[in-house]
């Protein structure tokens, strides 16, 4: 009988096999990855990150379960929430400030369900863009 987490859609059996062959997702060791990465993060005094287990699995998945990897993805991901916190609020992209990055960038986006976007700017003078340009923005 397969054990599902609650909150989280179980997969196809065609999407285990993906998840399995692409991620190294191995369904009866998941449970035991959710549980140390959760354990590591509570042991973390700098973190206050969410320890559910649908936000976890994104982590984990996109880490391809290499759990240390893992880890220093949620910390890398939780220093850039408090360094700058402008790239995860207001988000709304009809907003002037984004519009005018947006129209003096050009984005690019890899594979069609990637979500990694690079943006390479079209004039070398960034203050015109609405980004602070101290050294503590820069990573």
């Amino acid at each position: 009988m397969k054990r599902c987490i609650p909150g989280i859609r179980p997969l196809s059996p065609k999407l285990e096999a993906a998840a399995r062959n692409n991620v190294n997702e191995v369904p009866e060791r998941r449970q035991e990855d959710l549980a140390h990465i959760r354990e590591w993060i509570l042991t973390q005094p700098h973190l206050r990150a969410r320890t559910d287990d649908a936000f976890l699995l994104i982590f984990l998945r996109g880490c391809k379960f290499n759990l240390e990897k893992t880890k220093e993805k949620i910390d890398d991901y939780y220093t850039y929430r408090t360094a700058l916190p402008e790239f995860f609020s207001n988000r709304d992209p009809l907003l002037p400030e984004l519009q005018t990055l947006l129209n003096t960038a050009y984005v690019y986006q890899s594979g069609a369900r990637t979500v990694t976007t690079c943006l390479r700017t079209r004039f070398p003078n960034l203050t015109r863009l609405p980004l602070r340009t101290d050294k503590s923005s820069v990573l």
